[in-house]
Order: C-alpha cells, then sequence, then structure tokens
C-alpha cells in the first residue's frame, strides 16, 4: 500500500498532474521497504488521476466535515455584561363598543302646487306683408287697399348689410401651345417655340429640317451671351434680341424666366409688334 501526503497530492492536483520519483514513492510504501538505494530511484511514475482524484475529494470533503470549531472556556463573553431588553408584555385587547343605531328623522317634503299647462303658440306660415297690413286695417266701403313697394319701404326699417366684395375672375391664360399657335397664325412665321432656361422644349413647331429640341437648347445661351455684352458694356439689360441667319429673321424674347423665339421665311420681315403681343401672354404676373 501506498499511504499518498494529501499536501503532495492537493498540490499535484491543482497542476493536473502527479507524479513522483521512485524514491519518494519507496518512502510512502506501507509497509517501509528496507532503506537501501535502488538504481530506479530517479524513475518519475504518473498516477493516473482518474483513481486518485475520487479517493482524494473523498478524504477532503470528510476532512471538512470533521472539523469542528471550539472556543477556549478562558475566553471572556464580552457581551454577556450588556442588560438584555425585557420583553414587553402583550397589550390587552379592549373591546369595541357596541354599535349605537340612531333613527333618522324622516322629512316630509311639501306638495308642490299643480301648475295648469301652458299652451304654445302656434307658429303660422309668414304671410305676406301686404296681406297682414289689408287685413288690419278696417275699410267702410268695403274697398280693397293697394300698397306699393315704395308704400313698404317708406314704413318698413331699413336694413343695411354690408356689401359683399366683388368677385373677381380670374383671367384665362394662353397655354403655351395656344401662343405658338397664335405666332404661326401671323404669316410670315417660319417657326415659334417656347424654352426654359436650361434648354427644355416646352412648346415648338418648326419645320421636319430642324430639330426642334436641338434650337430650344441654344435659344437660352444665344440670349444669354448677348445680353452678358450687352452689360458688360453697359449698355442695360437685353429685353428682346433681333438678328438674321442668312435670310431669314430671328426674334427672341425673355419674359420672366421664360424665352419665346419666332424666326420668319427668307426674305421676309417679321410681324415684330404683333409677336410683342403675344410673347407678352407669357407675364403671368398681376398687372
Amino acid at each position: 500500500m501506498v499511504a499518498l501526503p494529501f499536501g503532495a497530492v492537493e498540490a499535484g492536483m491543482k497542476q493536473g498532474r502527479l507524479a513522483f520519483s521512485w524514491k519518494i514513492m519507496r518512502s510512502w510504501l506501507q509497509p517501509p521497504p528496507p532503506p537501501a538505494n535502488s538504481p530506479l530511484d530517479g524513475m518519475v511514475l504518473n498516477l493516473a488521476l482518474s483513481v486518485v482524484a475520487p479517493r482524494f475529494m473523498a478524504e477532503s470533503g470528510a476532512g471538512q466535515m470533521r472539523r469542528k470549531v471550539t472556543v477556549d472556556a478562558a475566553i471572556p463573553d464580552l457581551f454577556s455584561n450588556f442588560p438584555q431588553p425585557q420583553p414587553q408584555p402583550a397589550p390587552t385587547p379592549v373591546p369595541s363598543p357596541a354599535p349605537v343605531r340612531v333613527a333618522a328623522p324622516v322629512q316630509t317634503v311639501p306638495s308642490l302646487p299643480a301648475f295648469a299647462p301652458v299652451s304654445a303658440p302656434v307658429a303660422k306660415p309668414l304671410e305676406p306683408v301686404a296681406a297682414r297690413i289689408a287685413a288690419s286695417v278696417p275699410t267702410s266701403l268695403g274697398e280693397d287697399i293697394q300698397l306699393t313697394d315704395a308704400d313698404l319701404a317708406a314704413d318698413l326699417p331699413t336694413f343695411k348689410g354690408a356689401a359683399s366684395p366683388g368677385t373677381e375672375f380670374l383671367k384665362r391664360y394662353a397655354t403655351p401651345n395656344e401662343i405658338v399657335a397664335k405666332a404661326m397664325a401671323l404669316g410670315n412665321i417660319g417657326g415659334a417655340l417656347i424654352a426654359l432656361p436650361d434648354g427644355l422644349l416646352v412648346a415648338g413647331r418648326i419645320p421636319p429640317g430642324m430639330n426642334s429640341e436641338t434650337v430650344a437648347a441654344f435659344v437660352p445661351q444665344i440670349y444669354s451671351r448677348v445680353s452678358q455684352s450687352t452689360r458688360e458694356l453697359r449698355m442695360g439689360d437685353l429685353t428682346n434680341l433681333t438678328f438674321s441667319v442668312g435670310k431669314t429673321p430671328w426674334k427672341i424674347f425673355r419674359v420672366g424666366a421664360i424665352y419665346f423665339a419666332a424666326f420668319g421665311r427668307p426674305g421676309e420681315a417679321l410681324p415684330e409688334a404683333e409677336l410683342a403681343v403675344i410673347a407678352a401672354e407669357l407675364d403671368r404676373k398681376a398687372k
């Protein structure tokens, strides 16, 4: 039998390995072998944890259960000289008095006098003013009284109410397509279009040989470049632009942020006055 020391086993259990030399193991044998040296004293033996660990846990648990705390009798009781609180006697229950029943006086309510029912007047439909006046005026001769509106207006009070404001009807503005159609109806007009500052085409009528979107893209650029030149020359802001390309006359108006352009037929003059009136219809500001 081998008597393994508790401390040595506990240290090996913490390391996770139980390895001892044969020289140490021979000193733990029961009964002990002769103290002669062995050629195998330097060999290290590994003990199986599965065998030693259960025995170690059982022995350590039993040792902890066997431990008892003993107090030396020579140590004085420091808390024995203090007065202990005396238990208070339980309070004597006081019987609750019996409830007293008091009869409430009965109050008599005097009877109210009966009121006679009041008949509400029945609303009658309104009668014409002339008929009610004629019925209230006695006639000795049995003739009918003829009252005109002027007579009634002279006697009846006049109620003057606040004058109702006049109704303002919104003016109907022409659409871009209608403005282009008006320009084309003037005669001597080869094409007309309306474009936005970014070159987007709004409406237009252009001959098939021309691209309307391309023309709409260049109209704001042509106008803005000439307008920049007039401002640099301190001539003022440009209001409209007239130029000719070959024999074809062009006219560009800027109304607010909208561009209206029209070009004529080769060799024919443009109706500039009529085009200016049509371009003014694009101005939606209050006059």
